[in-house]
């Protein structure tokens, strides 16, 4: 692998992953057709040095193979440059097994994978947490391995990978390749699974490139349809800078467009302080409620309203900066499987196991305040609102 000249094309989560995974192992640029693929912001924030390129600006000589995303066709524009260029045509899957060093088991077929994976994860790990599901239909595959964390992976895990049939082509070298579920749909013990809805509360002052990584990370690690980012209108454990009117508007601006993340101004339409207790009761019962917390959230939980009637009410999902450590929580269960998640109605800790962007509101304000440029590490609707308003300026 070393020296090979890599070009990534497509930039949804399976592409940021081969980024993540390549980026300091060979030379890489990265190219999508979209005016603002999901994973733009973080690549950028992440990954600076990255050349992100326009198709156009493509020179196909430059590079020595194309890693095609799995949602773009060999027949897509890019892919067919790549092929006319002899470059060597490889998709995430291919990049796993060559870096795999745990057993692998594949699925593939045309029907069933779904059910046929999620079955087979659960008969080998039997509760040990040493088998991982994932895959283009769920986690991807190369995130299994956690090559972008700090700890290196454990040698005996096996990665149980559901993957999309559109590769099945793939052969495995040696041992084999899960292909077919998502954690959050695998079966209960005894009980149908429940489908989980995911939170993501905070101040948002402002909102930036880190709370559209982690929410993304979440919905790919949970396989929910949306993940709902919830504005603290008044937050009891901090003052706000910019009033509730203008973050709520920055916070719209953030996710607009984005297919998987939407807002909620249910605590701006509430009175007095917005305890995060109170969002989760007046969400009602029904399916289990994963609540997002962060790095500074988790160092101060056991200072919440209530924070005793959380593992009532919630599941809490731990994203974590680089090098932080989760604590345990009153009342929660630590689980290494998000599918706990969707088998129990409440009381579970898992902890995503996705790396964190190292973005803090607290950094960006300073920087505005020195009138600094910090438009790498916001949305750019969200940069575009802060300067025409003069927010955060001293």
């Amino acid at each position: 692998m070393t020296g090979q000249r890599t070009l990534i094309i497509g930039l949804g989560a399976t592409g940021y992953s081969c980024l993540k995974s390549l980026h300091g192992r060979v030379p890489v640029a990265v190219c999508d057709t979209r005016a603002n693929p999901p994973y733009l912001d973080a690549a950028r924030t992440e990954f600076a040095d990255t050349e992100l390129l326009e198709p156009a600006a493509v020179n196909f000589d430059d590079f020595d193979r194309a890693v095609i995303s799995p949602g773009i066709g060999l027949d897509h524009c890019l892919a067919r440059r790549a092929r006319d260029a002899d470059l060597e045509i490889l998709g995430d899957i291919d990049l796993f097994l060559g870096l795999a060093r745990a057993p692998v088991i594949a699925i593939t077929g045309t029907n069933g994978k779904s059910t046929v994976a999620s079955m087979v994860g659960k008969l080998l790990d039997r509760g040990s947490g040493s088998v991982r599901v994932g895959g283009n239909l769920g986690v991807p595959a190369l995130d299994l391995l956690d090559l972008h964390r700090s700890t290196p992976p454990a040698t005996d895990a096996t990665p149980a990978l559901p993957h999309a049939s559109a590769v099945g082509e793939t052969s495995p070298a040696e041992g084999s390749l899960l292909r077919g579920v998502s954690p959050s749909r695998s079966p209960a013990e005894g009980s149908p699974s429940l489908k989980v809805r995911a939170f993501l509360g905070g101040t948002f002052d402002p909102v930036h490139v880190g709370h559209l990584h982690a929410a993304r990370s979440v919905g790919s690690a949970l396989e929910v349809p949306s993940v709902t980012l919830i504005l603290a209108a008044e937050p009891p454990h901090r003052d706000a800078r910019a009033d509730a009117a203008d973050r709520w508007e920055m916070l719209r601006l953030a996710v607009s467009g984005d297919p998987l993340l939407s807002a909620s101004d249910v605590e701006l339409r509430r009175d007095g302080p917005s305890y995060s207790i109170d969002t989760i009761e007046a969400l009602g019962d029904g399916d289990p409620i994963a609540w997002v917390v962060g790095s500074d959230g988790l160092d101060t939980f056991r200072t919440w309203h209530r924070f005793e009637a959380f593992a009532r009410h919630c599941h809490i999902v731990a994203v974590v900066r680089p090098g932080a450590e989760v604590a345990p929580l009153t009342g929660f269960s630590l689980v290494n499987d998000s599918a706990c998640l969707a088998r129990h109605e409440h009381g579970c800790l898992f902890v995503l196991p996705h790396r964190m962007l190292d973005v803090s509101a607290s950094r960006i304000r300073g920087i505005l305040s020195h009138g600094g440029d910090a438009s790498a590490l916001l949305p750019s609707p969200v940069w575009t609102y802060i300067r025409e308003r003069g927010l955060y300026h001293r």
